[in-house]
């Protein structure tokens, strides 16, 4: 289910359907702990979730609901929490879960097809210093322009994720050459985002990136894949700071 339901769709759902939908979601949210989330988030989360199925049962129990207009409210609401299950709350990209699940898929397709597609690993330089100088939403906005920057020089079939912190990961479906290319035109754009709201920091920002062509012929899983251009970003990043001692 990842498409809003239409109004004819609440009608084509059974009330069992709709309560197996919601357990398993449930069950997904106990048993796909992400390790970066608070446990009791989660938790609470799923506390939250069982409880709300049992008010939704009396309300249609009490005649203010109908059966079909509660299980079109739950179902809608079982879409929403599988995406915010796979998305970050501030970026709206994929998370970490989210992106190693997709991007599976994009490998699987891109070796049927015997396509490249051009894997990114990126930090934000001196991100620290932005929060330590100018606060936390101040570097929440940067984070924000910089995700959206980036998707726009992007394709649909193309994604994107925040792994944490100032750290995303890129997935795009053409080679290396004309990834390259959007690289180039989001440095360009995200330079000037810097000049207008950025600029006036003791060790300015820009951002360093490790960049690596999957063949379709290529076996290694994308967690192997991501730990190979997590190590060419810090490379880059190494390099910068030799550069500027």
């Amino acid at each position: 289910m990842t498409e809003q339901l239409d109004s004819s769709a609440k009608n084509k759902i059974t009330p069992s359907e709709v309560k197996k939908m919601a357990y398993e979601m449930a069950d997904f949210f106990e048993k796909n702990k992400n390790p970066e989330v608070d446990q009791k988030r989660y938790k609470e989360r799923f506390e939250n979730w069982t409880e709300y199925l049992k008010t939704m049962d009396k309300m249609e129990s009490e005649h203010i609901l109908t059966r079909e207009q509660k299980n079109y409210v739950i179902a809608n609401l079982i879409i929403k929490n599988e995406f915010d299950a796979e998305h970050d709350f501030l970026t709206g990209l994929y998370n970490r879960g989210g992106f190693q699940k997709r991007s599976q898929e994009l490998l699987n397709e891109s070796r049927r097809k015997k396509t490249p597609l051009t894997l990114i690993a990126i930090d934000i330089d001196n991100f620290k210093n932005l929060n330590d100088e100018k606060g936390h939403d101040k570097g929440d906005s940067f984070l924000i322009s910089f995700s959206q920057i980036f998707k726009a020089n992007i394709r649909v079939e193309d994604l994107m994720a925040r792994f944490g912190g100032d750290e995303f990961i890129v997935l795009l479906d053409q080679d290396e050459s004309k990834s390259r290319e959007i690289l180039e035109r989001v440095q360009n754009q995200v330079q000037r985002l810097i000049d207008l709201d950025f600029s006036n920091l003791k060790n300015p920002l820009s951002f360093s990136y490790g960049i690596f062509e999957i063949g379709s012929e290529q076996k290694k899983d994308i967690k192997t894949l991501i730990n190979f251009v997590d190590r060419k970003m810090y490379e880059m990043k190494a390099e910068k700071k030799q550069v500027n001692k």
